[in-house]
Order: C-alpha cells, then sequence, then structure tokens
C-alpha cells in the first residue's frame, strides 16, 4: 500500500525524534558519565519522570482498552496489558526508592531495581510480541489480558518485598551495578532493539507511521536500557538520563497508539458515514437509475415497488418482490428485527436505521443496511413508506479484522569473549567461563585453541580465519573441550572489529551452549528413524536401507528377499492380558527376530503387529527360504506373559523377491503386504512368495477397466445398429442394438475387446445403463421423426437380476419419453434364467407393464427347457448363429434349427435367425417357416445415422424420406 503524504510525515516526525535522541544521548553521555547529582535533586526529578511513566504507561493501556471493540487486535490488546502492568511495577519501583516512604519493607537500591528490571521486561516481551504480529489480527481475550496484567504485578510485589533473599544482588553499594544487573538490561536492550528493528522494517513497508512511532519508542527503550547500566550510585546523572528517555519512549508509544486506535478509525469511520450520505442524496430522484437499492412501501407496510437495483441485487422479478416476497429472502435470525422496525416506523411517523442479512441472487448472505421513512399525504397523514438499501457486507468483512495472536519467546544469556588481532583472550564473561569451566583469569592470556575438541581438523579453522579476514565475521557451530576434558557444542558466532586505521583491533565471539539442544537432536534422530517400543527400524529407515539394497543388487548379483509379517492371533492376547502385556509381548517378537535374520539383515517394525524384514542379498531363494522358516519356527515358540500365563503366536509372511520383482521400493513392500494378506488367507503361519506376473494380470485389468470407465465419461462409446428384416412382408422389423468403443489410440473396438474385462463389475451395470438409455434416445428421435422402429438391446444376467433394474428401466423409458409404443426389446441369455426362474419370470412381466419386450438370445447353446418357454413371458427366441451358418451342411445344425422353429410356433412365440450369411440361408429359413433375420448377408451393424438412409435404399417403398429429412435435420 503506498503511504499518503500525511502518513511519510508521520514517520519522518518520528524518525527525527529517534535520531535526535540518539544524537543528543551521544553527546550527554560522556559529559555526565559519572557525575552524581545531590540526592534530594535527584529524588525529586526522578519522582517526577516516573509519575510521568506511569501515566504514559496507564495512557497507553487506557487507549486501547477504550478502543479495543473498533480494533480488536491481539498484540495491541496485549502491549496495553504489559503497559499497565509496567506502570504498576513503576509505583513500586518509585516508592522504593532512598528517601520515599517506605513500601512495607526497608527501602533499598535493591527492591527498587526488582520493581525496575521487572517492569522493563514486560515492557520489552509486549513491545516485541506486537512487532512480531504486528499486520496480523487475531481474536484476543481482551478482558482477560488485565487481569494476567494484575496477577503479574501482584507476582512482582510479592516477591520484591517478601522474597528479597531470593533475589540476586542487582546493586553493591561499594562496587556499583551487579554483573547480574548489567546482563539483564543488556538483554534487555536486545529485546528493544528486535523489536525496533521489525516495527521500523514494517512501517518501511506497510507506510503505517504509528509503526514508526513505536519503532521510535522501542529506541529510545534501548538508549534507556544503555544509560542505565552505566552509572556507579543510583542518583548518577546518566540513571536520570535513562528515565528521562524511558519517558520519552512511552509518550512516543502512546502518541502511536493513539493514532492507531483513535485517529484512524474514525476518520475512516467518518469518510465512510459522508461517502454514504453523499451517494443517497445524489441519486435520490433518479431512483430507477440509482446504485443503491429504494422500495416504496403502502400505509400497512406492504411493498409496492423495487427499483432495479434491488431487483438484479436479488436476483428476483418485481412481481416475486412485492407485497410480503421480499421478506422470505431475510434471515430467519433478522426478519423479526425487521418487522419491528418496520411497525415502529408505521405506528409512531419516525424514520428508521437498521442492519440486516438478505439473501444475494449468488444464494449467499449479504448484508444490508437499509434507511426507511415515512411518507405524508397532501393531509400529513402517513401513506407509506420510502426506503434505501445499501449492501454493506465488505465493510463489515473489512471492520471484522483478525486478532493478532501472541507467542512467546525466550532469550537465552550469550558468552561473550573477547581477543586482540592475535587472538589473545584479553576478557570474558561468566556465561563463557561457566560454559568451559575455566575461570577468568585462566583465561586471561591464552587462545581460544586452548578449547579444541580435537574433532575439528585443520582445515576446518583454516577456513574460519580465511572468512573473518574475508568477511570480518563468523558464524557456525564449533565442538570444544572444558576444563574438565568433556566436550560440548556451541553456535559461535565471531566478529572483526577496526580501528580508526581499518585494520582489525579485536574479535568479539558470542557463545551459546547448544549441547543439550545436539544430545535431544540425536535423540529424536534416533527415535525418527527407531520404533520406540522395541528399538527396531521403523518405516523411515526401513525404507533407506531398502533402497540401498536395491542399489546394491543393481550393480551385482543375488536375490533381496522383502518381506511383511503380520502376528496371527496378536489381538485376542492383546484384548485378554491387556496392552502392557500385549507390548511385552511385541518386545520379544522382535528380539526372536533379530536372532533369527543374519548379522547384516534388516528387521523393522511398521506399528502394531506389523514387521518388515530385509534379508539379503543371498545367492539363491534356498538360503532366503531358510532363513524365513527359521523365523515362523522362533516366532511360533511358547511366550510367558506373565506368571503362569503363557501363549502361542505365528506369523504369515508375504515375501517378494527383488530383481525378479523389478520395482521400486514403496512398490516392492506394497506387493510384499498383497503376498502376507495371501499368506493369512491360505491358513496363516506361513509364507507366500508374491508372483509379478499374476500381479501384472490383475493390473492389466483393473488399467483396462479404468480405461474403459475414463472412455464411458469422455463420450468415446457409441451404438451401431444391425436391421432385421420380415422375408415375407419385405420390410425392416427392426435393428439389435450392438456397442462399439471408438478408441482414440487403438480404433473402433467390438465387444469382445472389452466386455469381458468389465464382467462382475459395477461398471457392467452401468455400461448397461448407458446402452439402454442410448437405445431409448434414438428410439425417441425416431418417433419425433414419424418412425417406429423397434430396437433390442442386449442385457447380462447380473444386469437383468440386480434388485431395482425394473425402477431404473421405467425411469429411462420416462425420461425419454419412449414409451409412446413398445418400441425396445431386452434380449437376455436362456442362462440367465438358471439363477431363479420365478425371479426372472417377475423381472421380466414388470418391465412388460411398461411396454418392454423380451427375446431369448442364443437360444439352443444352453440347458434350453420347455420349462422356460412356459413360464417366461418372452416374446421371440433368437436361434444362434452357430447353429444358423452351419444349416446348410450338417443336418444336426439343421435339426436344431427346426426344433427351434417349432418350438416358437408351438409355445407362440416370435422366432429370429441371427447369422444369416446369403440369400441360400435366408430361402431355407423361409421355407422352415422362419421369416425374421438378421446377419452380414442382410447387413452389417452401421451408425444410426446411416441406417434409415440403408433402409431407403433397400426398401424404397418404407416411407423414410420424411425420417431421413427429420434425422438430418437433428
Amino acid at each position: 500500500m503506498k503511504p499518503t503524504s500525511r502518513q511519510t510525515d508521520g514517520r519522518q516526525i518520528a524518525l527525527r525524534w529517534g535520531v535526535g535522541a540518539s544524537a543528543a544521548t551521544l553527546l550527554l553521555l560522556p559529559l555526565i558519565y559519572g557525575r552524581p547529582l545531590p540526592a534530594d535533586m535527584f529524588l525529586a526529578v526522578h519522582s517526577l519522570l516516573e509519575v510521568l511513566a506511569v501515566t504514559a504507561s496507564l495512557m497507553v493501556f487506557a487507549v486501547l482498552w477504550s478502543a479495543r471493540q473498533y480494533r480488536p487486535h491481539g498484540s495491541e490488546m496485549l502491549l496495553g496489558a504489559t503497559f499497565l502492568a509496567a506502570g504498576l511495577l513503576d509505583i513500586g519501583h518509585l516508592l522504593s526508592y532512598a528517601g520515599m516512604p517506605e513500601l512495607l519493607t526497608p527501602n533499598s537500591p535493591t527492591k527498587a531495581i526488582h520493581f525496575w528490571l521487572y517492569g522493563r521486561t514486560l515492557t520489552a516481551a509486549g513491545l516485541l510480541l506486537a512487532a512480531l504480529r504486528a499486520g496480523r489480527g487475531q481474536p484476543a481475550p481482551a478482558q482477560m489480558l488485565p487481569l494476567l496484567a494484575l496477577l503479574l504485578v501482584l507476582c512482582g510485589f510479592t516477591l520484591a518485598l517478601l522474597g528479597e533473599r531470593w533475589l540476586p544482588v542487582w546493586f553493591d553499594a561499594d562496587g556499583g551495578l551487579s554483573p547480574y544487573k548489567i546482563a539483564v538490561e543488556y538483554v534487555l536492550a536486545l529485546a528493544f532493539a528486535t523489536a525496533t528493528a521489525l516495527f521500523a522494517w514494517r512501517a518501511y513497508r506497510n507506510g503505517a507511521q504509528h509503526l514508526a512511532w513505536l519503532a521510535c519508542g522501542a529506541w529510545l527503550q534501548v538508549l534507556c536500557t544503555i544509560c542505565v547500566t552505566l552509572y556507579q550510585q543510583p542518583h548518577d546523572a546518566s540513571n536520570l538520563l535513562g528515565h528521562i528517555l524511558k519517558v520519552l519512549g512511552c509518550a512516543c508509544i502512546y502518541r502511536a497508539l493513539v493514532v492507531r486506535s483513535i485517529d484512524e478509525p474514525y476518520r475512516r469511520l467518518a469518510a465512510e458515514r459522508a461517502r454514504l450520505l453523499e451517494s443517497e442524496a445524489r441519486f435520490r430522484d433518479n431512483a430507477d437509475a440509482a446504485p443503491v437499492a429504494i422500495w416504496l412501501a403502502d400505509a400497512q407496510g406492504a411493498r409496492q415497488w423495487f427499483n432495479r437495483t434491488w431487483l438484479q441485487f436479488r436476483g428476483r422479478t418485481l412481481a416475486e418482490e412485492t407485497g410480503d416476497g421480499w421478506r422470505s429472502g431475510v434471515h430467519p435470525e433478522d426478519i423479526a428485527r425487521c418487522s419491528a422496525c418496520l411497525h415502529e416506523s408505521l405506528t409512531e411517523g419516525r424514520p428508521y436505521r437498521i442492519e440486516y442479512r438478505i439473501r444475494h441472487r449468488d444464494g449467499g448472505w449479504r448484508w444490508v443496511l437499509e434507511n426507511g421513512a415515512p411518507r405524508s399525504d397532501e393531509a400529513g397523514c402517513c401513506s407509506g413508506l420510502i426506503g434505501s438499501v445499501v449492501d454493506i457486507d465488505q465493510q463489515k468483512r473489512t471492520a471484522l479484522e483478525l486478532r493478532l495472536a501472541a507467542s512467546v519467546f525466550e532469550h537465552a544469556r550469550e558468552g561473550v569473549v573477547i581477543t586482540n588481532a592475535e587472538g589473545i583472550i584479553l576478557d570474558a564473561n561468566e556465561t563463557y567461563c561457566a560454559q568451559t569451566g575455566y575461570a577468568r583469569e585462566e583465561l586471561l592470556q591464552q587462545t581460544p585453541s586452548l578449547m579444541r575438541s580435537g574433532l575439528h581438523d585443520e582445515t576446518f579453522y583454516t577456513a574460519l580465519a580465511a572468512a573473518l579476514a574475508r568477511d570480518g565475521f563468523w558464524q557456525g557451530e564449533l565442538w570444544s573441550r572444558r576444563k574438565n576434558g568433556r566436550r560440548y557444542a556451541q553456535l559461535l558466532a565471531i566478529s572483526a572489529v577496526r580501528g580508526d586505521d581499518g585494520e582489525i583491533s579485536h574479535y568479539v565471539g558470542l557463545s551459546t551452549d547448544i549441547t543439550e539442544l545436539k544430545n535431544h537432536q540425536a535423540r529424536l534422530e534416533h527415535l525418527a528413524r527407531h520404533d520406540p517400543l522395541t528399538q527396531l527400524a521403523n518405516r523411515t529407515l526401513f525404507a533407506e536401507r531398502l533402497q540401498q539394497g536395491i542399489g546394491a543388487l543393481q550393480a551385482g548379483d543375488g536375490l533381496l528377499a522383502v518381506c511383511y509379517l503380520d502376528l496371527d492371533g496378536f489381538k485376542p492376547v492383546n484384548d485378554r492380558f491387556g496392552h502392557a502385556a500385549g507390548d511385552r509381548l511385541l518386545v520379544e517378537v522382535a528380539c526372536r527376530l533379530q536372532e533369527s535374520v543374519g548379522e547384516h539383515d534388516t528387521v523393522a517394525r511398521f506399528g502394531g503387529d506389523e514387521f518388515a524384514l530385509l534379508i539379503g542379498p543371498h545367492p539363491n531363494f534356498a538360503t532366503c527360504e531358510a532363513v524365513l522358516k527359521r523365523i515362523l519356527e522362533h516366532v511360533a515358540q511358547v511366550y510367558t506373559i506373565n506368571v503362569g500365563d503363557r501363549v502361542t503366536m505365528s506369523a504369515s509372511i508375504g515375501v517378494t523377491l527383488f530383481p525378479d520383482d523389478d520395482a521400486d521400493a514403496d512398490t516392492l513392500l506394497r506387493h510384499a503386504d498383497r503376498a502376507m494378506y495371501q499368506a493369512k488367507q491360505s491358513g496363516r503361519n506361513r509364507y507366500v512368495l508374491f508372483d509379478p506376473e499374476s500381479d501384472r494380470r490383475k493390473r492389466s485389468r483393473q488399467d483396462l477397466l479404468g480405461s474403459v470407465a475414463g472412455g464411458l465419461r469422455r463420450g468415446e462409446f457409441c451404438l451401431y445398429y444391425q436391421p432385421k428384416v420380415d422375408l415375407t412382408r419385405g420390410c425392416v422389423a427392426g435393428a439389435e442394438a450392438l456397442i462399439r468403443w471408438q478408441h482414440p489410440e487403438r480404433g473402433l473396438l467390438l465387444p469382445g475387446a472389452f466386455l469381458p474385462a468389465i464382467e462382475g463389475s459395477e461398471l457392467q451395470l452401468e455400461l448397461g445403463d448407458w446402452v439402454m438409455e442410448q437405445a431409448l434416445h434414438q428410439i425417441a428421435d425416431w418417433q419425433r421423426c414419424g418412425v417406429t422402429l423397434s430396437v433390442s438391446v442386449n442385457i447380462h444376467a447380473t444386469h437383468l437380476l440386480h434388485p431395482d433394474f425394473v425402477e431404473r428401466l421405467a425411469n429411462l423409458i420416462g425420461r425419454h419419453g419412449a414409451n409412446r409404443t413398445p418400441a425396445l426389446e431386452i434380449e437376455v441369455l436362456e442362462t440367465a434364467a438358471l439363477h431363479d426362474l420365478d425371479q426372472v419370470a417377475r423381472i421380466l412381466e414388470g418391465c412388460r407393464a411398461f411396454g418392454v419386450e423380451f427375446a431369448l438370445d442364443d437360444f439352443g447353446t444352453g440347458f434350453s427347457s420347455l420349462l422356460y418357454l412356459r413360464h417366461l413371458p418372452v416374446r421371440t427366441l433368437k436361434i444362434d448363429r452357430s447353429f444358423v451358418c452351419d444349416m446348410l451342411d450338417d443336418p444336426e445344425a439343421l435339426a436344431i434349427v427346426e426344433g427351434v422353429i417349432g418350438l416358437a410356433r408351438a409355445f407362440r412365440r416370435e422366432v429370429i435367425a441371427e447369422g444369416v450369411e446369403s440369400a441360400a440361408h435366408g430361402q431355407r429359413l423361409l421355407a422352415l417357416g422362419c421369416h425374421l433375420v438378421q446377419g452380414f448377408g442382410v447387413a452389417r451393424p452401421m451408425p444410426a445415422a446411416d441406417l434409415l438412409d440403408w433402409i431407403g435404399s433397400h426398401y424404397p417403398h418404407t416411407q423414410t424420406d420424411r425420417a431421413r429429412r427429420c434425422a438430418g435435420a437433428h
């Protein structure tokens, strides 16, 4: 966001304050360093400054607390709470000074310093957390933060007044400030400086002047902290300068929060209100073209008219909205308020203003602001209402910003060591001495090489020195040796200090002991790669070793056995004896597995009672098999769970061999898992070797199933139609719908290329429904064109016997309107009746109720039974093509054809012969009494678009001209 000129001016002023205060501090410090002030004068000025600091701190809290409902940011409320606590603690600091009335216990510098440090720590924490989370909002428990601040104040007062003997000595009358106090002040200075940098960076990026003022306030706290580390006596001038800088810093922070919490929100609110009022006045006279919604209501409150903006907003017509129609869109929680406002305005003659939620045309709820006022007639009586509605949903969302979430930051003291340009140690702080185990006197005039651990070679130290010479800085992890000989890890940052001549004069090292962190990291790495219960390898380590084993075998010979092991009957043992006993059993199994395999084999636990093993490489499977048998034997031995409780256990193991199973690591493990389940199904307590070839066949079928499903979704399937001809009447009696797959790569595929793969799957039902739907759609198209042509489709027995087949078929027929004539015929194999003759008969009768006829396909090839013809309501028998093709040369085939025709005549069924390849076949069938035929001798299957043309060309007396024109139009 580009900053405004006002924001830029605010940032420049804050920058000048910070620079001016820094310059003034640098100029004054040399002049006042070590200069004490008269005690009476110091006490008076100090009291005044502390009163100002307390006032500023409490005003910071008051400003944030009063504005919490407008900008409820978690970080700002946390900052206000910390300043509330700091202000109260400053009161304790003020009253604890020598010369002030005693606060319960005798006043002392240590007591005053404790209140000072406690308050400063809270101030630093509040500023640092606010800086870290500035610009991001999260809801904050505003009511709880002041209580937490008061609790912290109570703790601070209790510790200062009653627990002074447990506190470190902050001040010595002879020696001045203690190292503890100075160290804490430097840590606070670092925290304030970090907050300064974060606020300044965010102010630079966002252009927000309140962030610049916060950065200035935090920087003044840094200067304050530095000043209060330089006095020898409490009434030194440097101490007083620090208090002045503290007050100025609080004033800057107060200035920032006033801008943030009061000035800017009210200015934005006033601008938004002015914009809305201006918009309402500008467009009142041209209601229908107004960008705000406007409505009129009669004296009873029924709305008579809405302008175009309202109707577009709601997505409804004027007729739907007038009267009480608009109320249907009001949110159920808001309808009562809206009704009450309208009633009050009508009865009392007063305008009203209400915000409520209403349904938008996109289906979502939108917040709107409605302003309504009574309308008066010439007699001054209320004749109705007029109102305007403004969409304020975006303003609502903008006003409801997320509150900032607070985080906790832990400060650690660092060891500091200073050397000259030659690396001779000149000084070291207590933390560094504690880290190394050497006293300060023992380190002086030594070099850091005294602590070398021997874990780093000379190349490491040469590179370190080169980096210091080149960059003037080095940071990294270093292992050193303490005085007692123990090694420790440190995070070390070394900076070169240059003199006025530009040459390096000193080196400063900052050291943090990270030994515990390193040890913890090592433990975490072990836990990340090992099972915590059995200490076996876990899935991660097993995967690494499996990958290494695969890589090794790719360059050599042998077999690597990847095994997946699952215990048989573990759950009953776990349920009976408890989880603790189950864990002991798992540990014992892990021990037996490790004893059963070789030294270089891997045993891993994946969780529960599942284990994985990596055996080999071995020259042949026989050696792998010996290990597997040994595992099964050891696992099957008796286990003692508790005293007197003995159980037996077995294991099922799935095994796959690399490189015979030439797959990647994850796939090998999945193959072993599949083989393990086969071992379970085969009786348990055994191993099963994975068969890659069988798996490839299964995957091939699954791939084909996926391709068929994808082809169905993409519309790659179509129906071809083979006409059925009545030889006696010389006309087309119908057509059989045959599915084809227009494969994008393999071209047009016949059913034999894909139907066997989907048999028995859900896809078989889906594809069958698609065939019936396409056939009905085509029948309906022909019927609309004036052509009634029966179409038969083949349905598998599994599909026919599905519980909701009749209902689904009825829905399809109703949806496509193809139920005006019995134009659909379903062909089923006679073997479908073998499942349940009565059930098949009921299904067929149910379908015939809405005009669907049935034919027994391939009649004579199965267990043909007169019982079928007696009980099944089929209209047609279809003679299998194998008999029709051979009937001219094979007397037995001819006898079967004659028998089927005779049965059809006896049971008053129609009969049709398929597979008619020549005119001789047709003549012989006609002589036998079968006049319905189909086959390549009549016509090959063709697309629906070609069928009417074929009928017109071969049977010109058929009325198909209009139908062809209709089909062409479609």
